[in-house]
């Protein structure tokens, strides 16, 4: 599908917008600062991509997120650094296993590619995107076209 066919979402409270494929459907809560970009209108159906505004430094959240995810399995966590909009983010990424285990964070879906990405908000928030079982060409494609705005 073709970027320039796909919808975008503004939020100009905290300055930024994005686009996504006219697969996905919007849910923004923002009494939790929070837009859902799902296949369907329900939440948590995968696959699914969340941004989040959170308090906190970039740095900060990150390494709370490493330590919640290392109780999974820390060999399967993969790091990298990327770059959206022209800033550094930081993305934390990985498949996670089945079945359940009681030990894994709760607000983990499990047996799905798993990605957290953070990037610091004009705002000096910290932009936080989640994406579960999201085809990773569809991903890159989201956030190569996630821009700030004034």
């Amino acid at each position: 599908e073709d970027i320039a066919n796909w919808k975008t979402y503004r939020n100009e409270e905290y300055g930024f917008e994005i686009k996504y494929p006219k697969t996905l459907s919007i849910n923004e809560a923002l009494i939790y600062n929070r837009v859902s970009l799902h296949t369907t209108v329900k939440d948590y159906q995968v696959p699914f991509v969340e941004i989040h505004i959170l308090e906190g430094s970039i740095q900060n959240l990150y390494d709370e997120a490493l330590i919640r995810l290392s109780r999974i399995d820390p060999s399967a966590i993969k790091k990298r650094d990327i770059i959206i909009s022209g800033k550094l983010a930081k993305d934390i990424y990985l498949v996670t296993p089945e079945p359940p285990n009681p030990d894994y964070p709760p607000d983990l879906l499990m047996g799905y590619e798993y990605h957290e990405i953070y990037l610091e908000a004009k705002t000096g928030n910290t932009i936080f995107i989640k994406s579960v079982d999201l085809d990773p060409i569809y991903l890159e494609k989201i956030l190569s076209t996630f821009k700030f705005i004034n």
